[in-house]
C-alpha cells in the first residue's frame, strides 16, 4: 500500500456484522464498503477499487462455493480475507483452497482483526 487510503469491500448478510466490520475497518484508518449481500458485492466491486475483501462465511445464505464461484474474476483483483466459527474447521480449509488469502475464527477479537486486515492490504 502507497500512501492511498486502502479500501476494504465487507460481505456480511448480518446487519450487526456488518456494522461491527465496518467500525473496525473504519477505526483502523481504512475506508469500509459493505455489503450485505453477493449482489451488493457484485455492484460494490464493479465499481471502484479494492485492496480487501473481507467474507463473514457464516453469514451468508449460499454455499461459500457458490460466493467464490460467482466472483471469480473479482475476487482475482483483490485478497480475500475470510471469516468463519471456530468449530468449522471445513469452511476454513475450504476457503483457503478456493483462494483466501487468510481465515480467522469468529468470535472477532476487535484488535487481532485489525492488525490482519492492516497487513493484508
Amino acid at each position: 500500500m502507497s500512501n492511498n487510503i486502502a479500501t476494504v469491500v465487507l460481505l456480511d448478510g448480518q446487519d450487526a456484522g456488518l456494522e461491527m466490520l465496518t467500525e473496525l475497518t473504519q477505526s483502523a484508518g481504512m475506508v469500509a464498503l459493505p455489503a450485505a449481500d453477493q449482489h451488493e458485492l457484485a455492484v460494490v466491486l464493479n465499481r471502484t477499487n479494492v485492496d480487501l475483501l473481507v467474507v463473514n462465511a457464516t453469514s451468508l445464505e449460499i454455499p461459500m462455493a457458490a460466493v467464490f464461484k460467482q466472483l471469480a474474476d473479482a475476487f482475482q483483483r483483490a485478497p480475500v480475507f475470510v471469516l468463519v466459527n471456530e468449530q468449522d474447521v471445513h469452511m476454513a480449509v475450504q476457503a483457503m483452497h478456493l483462494g483466501a488469502v487468510d481465515v480467522m475464527t469468529l468470535p472477532l477479537e476487535p484488535g487481532r482483526f485489525k492488525r490482519v486486515i492492516t497487513q493484508l492490504v
